[in-house]
């Protein structure tokens, strides 16, 4: 086969979805459940749990419909993995669609094409284990709600963690809402911002050189963010209300700047992303496709070419574990649309498609399960209106109510390494230098 056919269909295969597998018999067990003798039950009891108002019967039926899908879809889950529990979470009534909301945009290197094949090399097992999370309440995690500026939270988390490592200081909490209502260049929807703006999703590549020209301010400065302990967690004005476009505060200091573009981690080592070469490949990929934009930066910027010898690329995840485990968190892309069920555990390839759809932010890894820690923005200390995910503590609990009647942390999830486990090597973020903005840091 010629390099250049090579080169095509292996890169077409960086945007894998994995085939899915044929609907499952359901039987009742820990981790199946019977949906045809059991789902009304599990959906009243589903209802009552979070809260759930219809407005009417057809609604009711329209979202109970949607709840046996779901069922389903956690059995499917549930056989191909082992290490990971999938279960009912505030989700469940929920479609992909809506679960939408929290789209980032597409990485230059995705498309239409799907094809049901391993595009890396194996690495290497990761030899490190290291946890840059801060146990105490200022880390308390944040909640977006409907509002899809995932990739906002993942930004400020990361440039606040890496601040501190670099410079021993705290800058306090960063502004997410900010970056909403004023990272303009960053939104998805940038061409419409009477919209949602940037609820309706971004680009974290571009958020971060807008953050390099115009900085950051901490939520204490711009506001719009507060504890709700309806939600156990941090909520954003735009989490609130996702439909209202909130004017932007330029007159407030910024404490934080990004003085280097951002660089996208590849198996060939790292490439600045600045906003033209962002708007270049971009071009390329939607007027000739994926594999031309690929194909593209290869030619042009050395990076997914193929293994010498090899139909392969050579994975990015030595060089993102190396990231995490020696310079900081950083923020990555990945398929958000099996975390919508995550109770607890290591998601796995097979349990988890490659279509990039949330940002996260990977503040961790644990050697001996050679797995990410990551930490999302669905809330997640427990309770009602927002279970999700687990401790980023081993043992790694899912949230549970302690005697003391307090709840554990939660908030996190495992990916597993080593497999672009969710697409998480597509579009991995090299952290840029950072700088105080016009000498200003809070004491």
């Amino acid at each position: 086969m010629p390099w250049k056919n090579n080169i095509a269909f292996y890169l077409a295969a960086i945007i894998a979805l994995f085939v899915p597998v044929v609907a499952l018999s359901t039987t009742t067990t820990d981790r199946f459940y019977d949906v045809r003798n059991d789902a009304k039950q599990l959906f009243n009891k589903f209802i009552s749990r979070f809260g759930r108002k219809y407005s009417n019967h057809i609604e009711y039926e329209n979202r109970f419909q949607i709840f046996q899908q779901t069922l389903r879809t956690i059995n499917e889950r549930n056989m191909k993995a082992k290490d990971v529990l999938h279960g009912i979470t505030r989700f469940a009534d929920k479609t992909s669609e809506e679960m939408g909301s929290t789209t980032m945009v597409k990485s230059f290197l995705q498309g239409a094409s799907k094809i049901n094949a391993m595009p890396y090399v194996p690495p290497p097992p990761g030899n490190c284990s290291k946890n840059w999370v801060v146990d105490n309440s200022e880390y308390t995690i944040r909640n977006q709600l409907y509002c899809g500026n995932c990739w906002s939270y993942a930004i400020a988390e990361s440039i606040r963690d890496n601040f501190i490592i670099q410079y021993g200081k705290d800058p306090g909490r960063l502004s997410s809402q900010y970056l909403t209502d004023c990272a303009k260049s960053g939104w998805t929807c940038n061409n419409n911002q009477t919209i949602k703006n940037g609820c309706c999703g971004g680009n974290p590549f571009k958020a971060f050189n807008n953050i390099m020209r115009n900085g950051i301010p901490t939520t204490e400065a711009y506001g719009g963010e507060k504890y709700y302990s309806k939600f156990l967690a941090n909520v954003s004005e735009s989490a609130v209300d996702p439909d209202k476009l909130y004017k932007c505060k330029t007159s407030v200091s910024r404490v934080v700047k990004t003085i280097t573009p951002p660089q996208i981690i590849a198996g060939a080592g790292f490439l600045n992303m600045t906003d033209e070469r962002i708007d270049l490949l971009e071009h390329i990929r939607d007027v000739n496709g994926t594999i031309a934009a690929a194909h593209y930066a290869c030619i042009h910027f050395g990076i997914y070419c193929p293994v010498p010898g090899t139909h392969l690329l050579r994975s990015p995840e030595p060089l993102i574990l190396n990231e995490i485990c020696n310079v900081g968190p950083i923020v990555v892309g990945i398929c958000g649309s099996a975390l919508d069920s995550y109770i607890s555990g290591i998601i796995t390839a097979n349990t988890c498609c490659t279509d990039l759809s949330h940002s996260v932010q990977v503040v961790g890894f644990d050697q001996e399960k050679q797995a990410y820690i990551v930490r999302n923005s669905w809330g997640g200390v427990g309770s009602g209106n927002t279970n999700f995910g687990v401790s980023p503590f081993p043992p790694y609990e899912p949230y549970h109510q302690l005697p003391d009647g307090n709840w554990t942390k939660g908030g996190y999830f495992l990916l597993k390494y080593g497999e672009n486990t969710c697409g998480i090597g597509t579009a991995g973020i090299k952290m840029p230098k950072l700088a105080r903005y016009d000498m200003y840091i809070k004491k």
